[in-house]
């Protein structure tokens, strides 16, 4: 974890201010208290309380500073009597990169007095940045800071994007539209922006030539979340439709813009059940390069970019899976992806009556939307007309869906799918959900995750048209989804 230095209270003033030698003389008085979490009630041991006295003119005379116990217990004694400013630091606060309440104290004849101090409640700081309705607007705290990944310093003036996507009723309808809050981060390197509980947000720095990835992440109802966001330089190459590689032209149909850089990402990639999972790719999106994880589930990523990004692993027989990683110079941290087996996420068999609730639920929210008449679709009754090897063969009747085989964005041998993008727009890769979960960014090859027996429904909603609400994206590409689990044979005689 790295080490940062706390924040001193009043810092600009005490810096300024001589050293204090303690003496006996004149009067004195003791100030002690506890420090609580105001989210658990509990003490808050190895909290840093720091007392400041104020002088003539509110200049600071001297400083003190003494760590709470395991019961949260502080004391300072003996005092001069006086006025002070009273503040604590914890790591838990520092981690959040808030400050805690300051108090004034006034110490005086014979005085002894009692100051218990906590931490702001998640509610109130949620509360003050982002008003009063909060709570009732399902809205939470997004906070962080903007650093460089070579040195770890905090950038000031950065930019930082924050995407999600909104749905809301109107007269006609569900509307989904992707808000966009676009930030720049303070003095110190902060950013904070209030999004909505429990959505996909996607979070994206820049600053000068330097940049991160797109971050994905949720944030929970009425909470407060902290994501730093890394940026670091990259060499940005054009990956042409033949495979070719050029660092400057234009970007014509088919091609790619890849990054590099010299990072490096080391990790495992796991089972449910922990144990190592071989032979799965692994690839930082937005990049060219690809790994592939030995017999004890590890893979080494190199020459990618430095900065935040989102790591993909896939491998056959397994729901994709993606986390975030801090790709810096300073720090080699080993990652973790977990993947879940596709048959841990399919109905059992067993729970006949469980699957068919299950089954009776698709299907009504299949044919709602199919009579919403937006999009294509295809049932079991069109799929038993069908003679298909593949999940291509499929879909390839549908207008507007177009393959190309050759090298993925993995840097293997994929057939891509692609969107036609009408008019003077470029074919592009759509959204795809498979068995109501979205897929993660640049995976398009479901001949390697579909087996063409297993497909009970698709729905394709192209560029141009407005997707159900229940199937979010930030692409404004159009969205494909995919329902699957072997049909019975009594469905198959329908």
């Amino acid at each position: 974890m790295r080490k940062r230095a706390a924040v001193v209270l009043c810092a600009a003033l005490i810096a300024q201010a001589p050293a204090l030698a303690q003496s006996g003389a004149g009067s004195v008085g003791t100030i002690s208290g506890a420090v609580f979490d105001s989210l658990s009630l509990r003490p808050m041991a190895r909290a840093v309380v720091q007392l400041a006295r104020l002088g003539v003119g509110g200049r600071v005379e001297g400083t003190w500073s003494a760590a709470t116990d395991s019961g949260g217990r502080y004391a300072f004694e003996p005092l001069p009597l006086g006025s002070y400013l009273l503040g604590f630091q914890h790591l838990a606060i520092d981690t959040l990169g808030l400050r805690s309440p300051v108090h004034r104290v006034d110490l005086r004849r014979g005085g002894a007095v009692h100051v218990a101090l906590g931490a702001p409640t998640m509610r109130s700081i949620v509360e003050k940045v982002c008003g009063n309705r909060a709570a009732k607007d399902s809205i939470s705290l997004l906070v962080g800071s903007v650093r460089d990944a070579s040195t770890d310093r905090a950038i000031d003036s950065a930019f930082v994007s924050v995407r999600w996507a909104e749905v809301y009723i109107t007269r006609t309808g569900m509307v989904r539209e992707t808000r966009r809050h676009d930030l720049t981060t303070s003095n110190e390197g902060w950013y904070m922006a209030c999004v909505p509980s429990g959505v996909p947000v996607t979070i994206h720095g820049e600053h000068a030539d330097q940049r991160s990835g797109d971050v994905e992440l949720t944030v929970s109802t009425l909470a407060l979340r902290r994501r730093d966001l890394y940026v670091g330089q990259a060499t940005v190459s054009i990956l042409t439709a033949t495979d070719s590689v050029r660092t400057s032209g234009a970007v014509n149909e088919g091609d790619r813009l890849v990054s590099r850089g010299t990072g490096v990402v080391r990790g495992m990639v796991r089972r449910l059940d922990g144990a190592p999972l071989t032979g799965a790719r692994v690839t930082v999106t937005g990049t060219q390069g690809e790994a592939r994880t030995d017999a004890n589930g590890t893979f080494v990523l190199r020459a990618v970019p430095h900065g935040s990004h989102m790591v993909e692993a896939r491998a056959l027989g397994y729901v994709p899976g993606e986390a975030a990683v801090d790709i810096v110079a300073f720090q080699d941290t080993p990652m973790t992806i977990t993947l879940m087996d596709v048959e841990s996420v399919l109905l059992d068999t067993v729970q006949v009556r469980a699957q068919r609730s299950l089954t009776v639920a698709l299907r009504a929210g299949f044919e709602r939307r199919r009579k919403s008449g937006v999009g294509t679709f295809i049932d079991e009754r069109v799929l038993d007309t069908l003679r298909v090897h593949t999940f291509s063969d499929v879909v390839r009747r549908v207008p507007g869906i177009t393959f190309r085989e050759g090298r993925g964005p993995n840097d293997g041998f994929e057939r891509q799918l692609f969107f036609s993008g009408g008019g003077r727009s470029e074919p592009c890769q759509p959204a795809i959900y498979l068995d109501g979960m979205r897929l993660v960014q640049r995976i398009t090859d479901l001949d390697q995750l579909v087996a063409p027996g297993t497909i009970r429904r698709v729905e394709v909603y192209m560029r141009g048209t407005t997707p159900p609400a229940e199937f979010a994206s930030f692409s404004d590409c159009g969205i494909l989804v995919v329902w699957t689990t072997p049909r019975t044979p009594e469905e198959r005689r329908r």
